[in-house]
């Protein structure tokens, strides 16, 4: 049977039952949502701990009425709401310009603190030394929406994205369908078949685990979604701006802002959908041309639902018709 080439547009009922699980006490281990992460370098200076700061406010200021948990704290999760958010938040910002340490923050509408959620954001920073030569390490900033959160509302979630982008000048990123797995790791472990089933049914499903990611995707870019972020060194590192242009399909649209570009595949975000022979040609496209960039080696994640091969092979997913 020949394959449907044509760009499938995201059907918010189409594989959402499938894509969504609790365990035996009901707690969500595994739920889609729209997601972005992007890897940051270099970013324990002043000015750029506060643009982080501000993404993190930006993004609260959106969210804040579907948010309920706030982790770490001395006493573990924190349960907020709307009128409570803002005041639990100051306490865990006002240490963020301190790069001496590591710093993190989680913040999720889950049901139970250790529950997936398809709203919330995760910020981990390295401490100024491990960012320095020799190890060059990065940090990352995550945050997602459920899949219609954006449906009736403008600007739409390319805008968010690329707003966070202008300020917080990311070495690379994506964002697109992705799954979010439990907060809890134990919880999370449950559900490492469904997770690699779904990945290899959907490919233009994200599956993501920036911690994991973070020492490999020093070496280049992740891969390709709906939405693609390039800093400048990427776009350097590919040969410079017009020649990344001219490599890009004429399908997608190159976003730029102040510090990079977020290439778009396509106008509504994709899945696919390999048992009905449907492609995400839109994101194959963008992934073909920017193979020059992409990592391709990297261990295994997500508790051993991916060992080193399945997981590398995931991340090449596009290279095959």
């Amino acid at each position: 049977m020949s394959r449907i080439s044509q760009p499938m547009q995201y059907d918010p009922t189409a594989a959402i039952d499938t894509m969504v699980a609790r365990d035996e006490n009901g707690v969500v281990g595994v739920t889609p949502a729209l997601l972005c992460t992007v890897y940051l370098r270099h970013d324990f200076e002043p000015e750029r701990r506060r643009a982080i700061r501000e993404v993190i406010q930006q993004y609260v200021a959106l969210a804040k009425d579907g948010l309920r948990w706030l982790m770490p704290t001395k006493k573990g999760a924190r349960r907020i709401d709307a009128s409570t958010v803002a005041t639990a938040l100051d306490a865990n910002l006002a240490s963020i310009e301190d790069s001496g340490d590591s710093w993190e923050l989680h913040l999720h509408g889950g049901e139970q603190p250790e529950a997936a959620s398809d709203l919330g954001i995760d910020v981990f920073l390295r401490a100024r030394w491990e960012q320095e030569p020799p190890p060059n390490q990065l940090s990352y900033v995550s945050f997602r929406f459920p899949l219609l959160w954006f449906a009736d509302k403008k600007p739409g979630f390319p805008s968010f994205v690329l707003r966070a982008c202008e300020q917080l000048e990311p070495l690379h990123g994506y964002g697109g369908i992705g799954l979010i797995t439990a907060a809890d790791r134990f919880l999370a472990s449950h559900f490492t078949d469904m997770v690699v089933s779904l990945a290899e049914r959907f490919p233009g499903l994200e599956i993501d685990y920036p911690v994991s990611h973070l020492i490999w995707v020093r070496a280049g870019i992740k891969g390709v979604n709906w939405l693609t972020i390039l800093g400048e060194g990427e776009i350097a590192r590919f040969g410079g701006l017009d020649t990344l242009k001219a490599a890009l399909p004429s399908t997608a649209t190159v976003h730029a802002y102040r510090g990079g570009l977020m290439i778009q595949a396509s106008p509504m975000p994709q899945i696919g959908d390999r048992n009905r022979q449907v492609d995400v040609d839109d994101y194959r496209k963008v992934a073909v041309a920017l193979k020059p960039i992409r990592i391709s080696t990297h261990s295994g994640v997500g508790g051993g639902g991916f060992d080193r091969e399945r997981f590398e092979r995931w991340l090449a997913r596009f290279d095959q018709q």
